[in-house]
This record gives structure tokens, C-alpha cells and sequence, in this order.
């Protein structure tokens, strides 16, 4: 998520984008387009949960409302409808989930999320062909409000919590009451939900300090919002993911950290991230290029579930103004042409076998046929407050989902490989030189707005595939202040900047360098790391430190449990692997 910010900014880009921000306060142009449902501005969470319910009322057939399992820390619902033709049978098709409002103050990102669900209701209903096939080969779950609490509180009560991010947590552990919520101290308090799903948990880009916009909470899945997430995606083949946030006009996808191995389908994320990404002009990039962030939904999806799965962060960024997160609502207008097509791209995606598995057979009719797999997931291994690396924390992942067999008893279940992206290994290599020099410097005082300069050398030869640099502040300093710039060859004028810091505490900031591609050698050259003290006096200390290159793994294959079952007892069972892209049929099942 983009930090606000106007830092690093030329006066005239800053005063082009006050007037621009001016201009849509004023509503300067009126909107020439309209949304499906005809609103012009934005819904409060009971609009949303009337929307949902209206939907499953008026197409009985094609929407099913539904609620997740877990209630949130207020005892709120959860609430989200399913779209398909015929929606309540039993098949194996795959599934496109699309959520939204993981951060409470994102509201663009429910509306475009909602629109849509209308939208795809509406067109099925008149037999637009395109979603009509579609939503036959293919469902769409779609929760647009997947942090109630944190939403009402933005949208509702307002004020000093307008700009509220995070869920309703004050305290770890502790339910909070309403009034703890609401209160205007607590603001900054809860879990950043978007740093709490498992896989990447605890890595670079998330905060240790609960007060800090991205806290990334004491354990993964330890919220109830994002429990619900994982229980609403390992219940069902969703084959893509859409998880929508507000702002910065790109489309995000894994990996979210430049230490993270490259992704096995990396070339497929970036070809599918590409067509999406055109019709709503997103740029198409890897979060870890966007801004490291780590234990994002997006990346839990992918690597533990084998889900193609992408971060859209729709809207301006208006120079960082705190608007963005929220501006006129014609910007919502105005966006959703774009995102429609780009959705639509998406649901394209995940009705293609091309980019899942099939696992197919013959069963007795009206048998239950059962895919389930049981797995082990790791964490990131696990930073500390001073940024150092300790174990990871491995959690029980476990998948299932289940179909009806047909009359004609031949089955087809639509489903992610049987052996995760995080199963399947990656190359490396040995080092093939020395690691340079570490840096660790002392506390130099800093006056209002002066900066700490400190250089280090990466020889030729040297061979670190990444460099971890901590900046250290003798006060608390709500943002990262402070960035790595490699030095050219003609002068220290000439100078690229190649890492800025990254929050982990009130004093501890991090950053990390990378080569141009994973694993590659870091350039060697001459670096400096710039440390500015903000509108009071501080201290910094600086110290980087290197890594070799990682070696390769090895793949561990995992399988499919295929299970029949009549009458509630196993009566055939297989244990199937099959990859992206690929149809295994298992013959006879039962």
C-alpha cells in the first residue's frame, strides 16, 4: 500500500496535484458515466449488506447470499453472495473470488467490488453470451466488505477515524468493545490484516509495533477477518483471486519480498497480470517492486493454495494525499468501465483448465466426490525487532471442497495443482565470492531536518544476492526516514536511488538491496544511506549487513486425496497429482 507522502516531490508537481485534488474536492467535471447501480456515492456497511441481500432476492437461481464462519471482534457478519447459472448445484467448477475492504478506509475498493457483483447479475439476467458461457463454466464469489468493523468506523462515525486502516484490535489477545473502537486514541491500534495471512508472515514490509498501519498482528491468521478469508478460499477451487485495495493504479503480484524465490508460474502471473491489467490502466508489476509488504492475501493464496492471485490497487494517488484513499466519488464512476473489463479478464482466467488442473472420473450417480489435501505451510522466518531473522512458524493448511457426481456419473472437479507453488522448489546457486564488509556505525546526533550520511563499498568480485540495512532512531519516528542510493561513476552527483526503509518499530526501519534479478550478485560500486531526522531533533545509527546467494530446494510433490463417498463412507479413493494445466483421470472412482 503506498505511503501518504509528498516527500521527494518538485514544487510544481506538488502544486499541479493540490489542484488537481482541489478540482475533484469542487467537482470540476461531471461524470460521464454511470455505475449499475445508479449510486452517486458511497455505500455505508448497512447499504452494502442491503445490496447483497437484494441481489440473492431478485435472482434466486443465479446468487446465493451467504455469511462466513467466524464473526468479526465486534460480532459483526461477514456477508458475500456466489454468482453462477444454476448456482446451487453441486459441481466441480472453478471459482474467481473477489474481495475488498481488507483496509477500512479503502472505500473505492468495496464499490468497484460491488458494482461488479451487480453488474455480472444483471448481464446474466438480459443473456449477455459472454457471461452467460462464463458463468456456466465458471462461479464468482464475491465479499466486498471483508473488514466490517474497521469500515463502519471509517465510513460512519468518521472524524478522527476517517482515515482508520486497520481491524478493531486494541490490545492483542483481548476483544474490544465498540466504544474502544470508536475511540479517537485508538486509531492507530488494531492489526493490519493485509500483513496477517500465513506464508509470508513476518517478513520484511510489516510492522512489529501494533500502533504501526501495517502491524502485522502476533500470529498468522490471528484475526478473525483473515480466518475468514482463508476459510472462504480453502473451501473452494478459486482457480484466481482478486483482492482489491485503494490506491496507487496497479496490479500487484507475488512475490512481495526481493529475498522470495521467484514464483513457478512467474511467467504465467505476469502474461495473465498484463491483460488484466491494460483495460483499467494499471501498471503490471510484483509487489515486492510496488513496496515490500509481507503476509498479504495474495501471497498466502499463491503459494499455499496454488491460486493465481493479484493485489489491483485502483485509483490515483493525488501526490499522497490522505484523500486518495477515498476520493469523490466520480472517481469511482469514472474507474469502473475499466475494472469491469479487467474483472471480466479475470473470470475469463479462471474458467480456462489452461491455467489450473482437472481431475476427472467415473462415479456412482449422486455419489460425493471429496478433493481434499492436508499440508504443512512455513512462514517467513520470522523478524525481530532489529530486523534479524529467527525461525519461521509453520501452520496446518487444509483444503477441501466437494461436488455431486452426475446422472451420467462422469465427473469433472476444476482445481489448483496438487502440489502448492511453495512445494515446488527453486533453482539457486553457490556463492562465487566473498561477502563484502558489514557496516555498523554509532548514534550521530541529528538537528531538525539533517541527515546521517553513511557509504560502504561492494567490491568487484564480492558476492552478497542481498544486503539488509537497519537504521536505528534514538527517538520515535512515525515514518521511515531514510534510503540507499548507489553513487555513479562520474560523481557523487550522479546517484540512483535502489532502497528506501521500510518500518518495523517506532525506532527500527529496514531496507532491503537487491540485484537486478533474484539471486544475482548486488552491484558492485560505491552506496550511501541517507538518514533524515523529521521536525524534531533525533539520533541514527546505521548498519547493513549481506547475504550469499540461496541454493537451490528441491521440490516435494504433494497429491490429491480423491475421495467417493456414498451414505457417508469412503467407497473409492485415489491419490492424484496433477499440475497447471494438466486433465489426470482417474477412471472408475466408485
Amino acid at each position: 500500500m503506498p505511503r501518504v507522502t509528498l516527500a521527494g516531490r518538485r514544487p510544481a508537481q506538488v502544486l499541479a496535484l493540490l489542484a488537481a485534488a482541489a478540482a475533484l474536492l469542487a467537482g470540476a467535471a461531471p461524470a460521464v458515466a454511470h455505475l449499475p447501480s445508479g449510486r452517486t456515492g458511497y455505500r455505508t456497511l448497512a447499504d452494502y449488506e442491503a445490496d447483497l441481500a437484494r441481489l440473492a432476492a431478485e435472482a434466486p437461481r443465479s446468487v446465493r447470499a451467504f455469511a462466513l464462519p467466524r464473526r468479526t471482534l465486534l460480532g459483526r457478519e461477514v456477508r458475500g453472495v456466489e454468482i453462477a447459472r444454476d448456482v446451487h448445484a453441486a459441481d466441480g467448477r472453478p471459482v474467481l473470488a473477489v474481495v475488498a475492504l481488507h483496509h477500512a478506509r479503502e472505500w473505492p475498493s468495496g464499490e468497484l467490488t460491488m458494482e461488479w457483483a451487480i453488474d455480472l447479475v444483471r448481464r446474466l439476467k438480459r443473456g449477455d453470451p459472454r457471461i452467460t458461457r462464463l458463468l456456466g463454466a465458471a462461479r464468482v464469489v464475491v465479499v466486498p466488505v471483508v473488514n466490517p468493523d474497521g469500515f463502519h468506523v471509517s465510513r460512519s462515525v468518521g472524524g478522527a477515524l476517517e482515515h482508520k486502516r486497520k481491524n478493531c484490535r486494541v490490545a492483542d489477545g483481548q476483544i474490544p468493545t465498540a466504544t474502544q473502537c470508536e475511540d479517537p486514541a485508538n486509531r492507530d491500534l488494531g492489526v493490519d490484516l493485509n500483513r496477517n495471512f500465513g506464508a509470508t508472515w513476518g517478513g520484511p514490509g510489516a510492522g512489529l509495533d501494533p500502533a504501526d498501519e501495517t502491524y502485522r498482528g502476533p500470529a498468522p491468521f490471528s484475526e478473525p477477518e483473515t480466518a475468514n478469508v482463508r476459510d472462504l478460499l480453502t473451501g473452494r477451487q478459486v482457480t484466481v483471486l482478486l483482492t482489491n485495495h485503494t490506491y496507487g493504479d496497479a496490479l500487484l503480484r507475488p512475490p512481495s519480498a526481493f529475498a522470495s524465490p521467484p514464483p513457478p508460474d512467474a511467467a504465467l502471473l505476469e502474461r495473465l497480470g498484463e491483460r488484466i491489467a491494460r483495460p483499467a490502466g494499471l501498471r503490471n508489476l510484483t509487489a515486492a517492486e510496488e513496496g515490500e509488504g509481507t503476509g498479504g492475501t495474495d501471497d498466502w493464496a499463491y503459494w499455499s493454495l496454488g491460486s493465481l492471485a493479484y493485489t489491483p490497487e485502483i485509483g490515483p494517488d493525488l501526490g499522497g494525499l490522505a484523500l486518495a484513499f477515498h476520493p469523490e466519488f466520480r472517481t469511482v464512476v469514472d474507474r469502473y468501465p475499466g475494472v469491469r473489463r479487467a474483472f471480466t479478464v479475470a473470470l475469463a482466467a479462471a474458467a480456462d483448465p489452461g491455467r489450473h488442473a482437472v481431475v476427472a472420473g467415473r462415479a456412482a450417480p449422486g455419489a460425493t466426490i471429496e478433493l481434499s489435501r492436508t499440508s504443512t505451510t512455513a512462514t517467513w522466518p520470522v523478524l525481530d525487532t532489529d530486523g534479524i531473522e529467527g525461525a519461521p512458524v509453520a501452520f496446518p493448511e487444509v483444503v477441501r471442497t466437494t461436488m455431486r457426481a452426475p446422472a451420467s456419473g462422469r465427473f469433472a472437479v476444476h482445481a489448483n495443482p496438487s502440489t502448492p507453488p511453495a512445494a515446488q522448489g527453486h533453482p539457486g546457486r553457490a556463492p562465487s565470492g566473498p561477502l563484502p564488509d558489514p557496516v555498523a556505525e554509532g548514534m550521530t546526533a541529528l538537528a531538525p531536518g539533517a541527515a546521517m550520511r553513511r557509504r560502504f563499498t561492494i567490491r568487484p568480485g564480492d558476492d552478497a544476492a542481498l544486503g539488509d540495512v537497519r537504521v536505528t532512531w534514538a527517538q520515535p519516528r512515525r515514518q521511515p526516514g531514510f534510503a540507499v542510493y548507489r553513487l555513479g561513476d562520474e560523481g557523487d552527483d550522479a546517484r540512483e536511488r535502489v532502497a528506501v526503509g521500510m518500518r518495523l518499530t517506532a525506532t527500527r526501519q529496514h531496507a532491503t538491496l537487491h540485484g537486478l534479478r533474484w539471486n544475482a550478485p548486488l552491484p558492485p560500486g560505491r552506496y550511501e544511506i541517507v538518514a533524515t531526522a523529521g521536525e524534531r531533533a533525533n539520533a541514527a545509527q546505521a548498519t547493513v549487513t549481506f547475504r550469499g546467494p540461496q541454493p537451490p530446494a528441491a521440490a516435494a510433490p504433494e497429491a490429491w486425496t480423491l475421495r467417493c463417498l456414498v451414505g457417508g463412507a469412503v467407497a473409492g479413493e485415489r491419490q492424484v497429482r496433477v499440475a497447471r494445466g494438466e486433465r489426470a483421470d482417474v477412471g472408475a472412482l466408485c
